[in-house]
């Protein structure tokens, strides 16, 4: 889901991005992962409840 904030939060922690990933950037990396689209959404949410130790 491109408009989702938390996939875009997720990718933003990820790939270490300035701001939140446009719709435009989010499509282009979620070709990557096609086939995994829920998967990734996923952890992409789960990776920001992470704590830093």
């Amino acid at each position: 889901p491109v408009d989702d904030l938390g996939v875009r939060a997720g990718m933003r922690k990820l790939y270490s991005l300035e701001a939140l990933a446009d719709r435009k950037t989010t499509e282009r990396f979620g070709q990557r992962w096609k086939l995994y689209c829920s998967i990734a959404s996923w952890y992409l949410w789960r990776s920001l409840e992470l704590k830093p130790v």
